[in-house]
């Protein structure tokens, strides 16, 4: 019977005690970087470079919003459901990120902050689903997002 193990034999660098396997091309006190894939010194703080901007970079809209929610509604088996009741949302396009005052309208994107009260995820998404000639990309970030906060349903 035949065995599909195959040996490879390891032993260790006598210079730097380093685990040295048959394939692996060893050089004492460097490591292979995952990140640049080079093989780099041990005490290496790799520097990966930013990627490039697309062409399209130019024109985009960022959307930050939070939401507060109750936990007025009662379900049929007892338990209480999150439901968001208020959003606030402020925008900013790749024009007027400059200006610090988001109480200032902008000529090209318009009112800058936004408070939903009233069915707040249903106007929210109305608001993100506006046409936006300006922007070719909406980035929409929200605030501090996780659990029930993320989740616009009940």
């Amino acid at each position: 019977m035949k065995s599909n193990l195959v040996c490879q034999w390891r032993q260790v660098c006598r210079n730097c005690s380093y685990l040295v396997t048959a394939d692996s091309k060893h050089e004492c006190n460097k490591n292979f970087c995952t990140f640049c894939n080079k093989k780099q010194p041990f005490v290496y703080f790799c520097y990966v470079a930013p990627r490039t901007p697309s062409k399209l970079s130019d024109k985009y809209m960022y959307v930050f919003f939070d939401t507060e929610c109750t936990q007025d509604f009662a379900r049929k088996d007892g338990s209480f459901g999150h439901i968001q009741n208020l959003i606030c949302a402020q925008q900013m396009c790749s024009k007027c990120q400059a200006v610090d005052d988001m109480e200032t309208d902008y000529e090209q994107c318009g009112k800058r902050t936004h408070v939903f009260r009233e069915d707040p995820v249903g106007k929210f998404i109305e608001r993100l689903r506006l046409s936006r000639p300006f922007a070719d990309k909406i980035y929409v970030i929200s605030h501090n997002s996780r659990g029930y906060f993320a989740s616009f349903w009940n």
